[in-house]
């Protein structure tokens, strides 16, 4: 607690009254007077706590999208990872020479298929 609040607490006048919650009801209670200052100062307290709330509920959305969008930077990033080792490999770029008619390297048949698929977000 500040010190500023303790300070109010033990300058406020605290009396017993009774509040009418209806023509034929009421309750015990208590009234409080304070300063206009004082009084000034619980109003800036509690008009900072909105504006704080406020920012915090944008804060919070924001958070949120962005946890959205490292999900699919994430998953994108697994997409090139996934294509760069296909390229990265040696063997892709070996030939099979026990078809002598046709030899077939990898990088041949793909024909940069794995890379435009990872290029236009396909799986």
């Amino acid at each position: 607690m500040s010190e500023r609040l303790e300070e109010l607490k033990n300058r406020v006048w605290k009396d017993a009254c009774a509040y009418a919650e209806s023509d034929e009801q009421s309750r015990e209670g208590f009234s409080y007077t304070l300063s206009d200052y004082d009084y000034e100062w619980i109003i800036q307290q509690a008009e900072r706590v909105e504006k704080l709330d406020y920012e915090n509920k944008g804060l919070k959305h924001q958070s949120e999208q962005q946890g959205a969008d490292i999900a699919v930077l994430e998953h994108e990033n697994q997409r090139y990872k996934q294509a760069l080792e296909f390229y990265a490999d040696k063997k892709t770029y070996e030939t099979n020479v026990t078809d002598q008619w046709e030899p077939v390297t990898p990088i041949f048949k793909d024909n940069g298929k794995i890379a435009r698929e990872a290029l236009e977000g396909e799986d």
